[in-house]
């Protein structure tokens, strides 16, 4: 799940496709 991992470190650009991070 890198885009999870993505999702953390951004949390800004991947939070339109995961949108559960805060």
């Amino acid at each position: 799940l890198k885009f999870r991992k993505d999702t953390e470190l951004s949390g800004k650009e991947e939070v339109q496709e995961m949108p559960m991070a805060p």
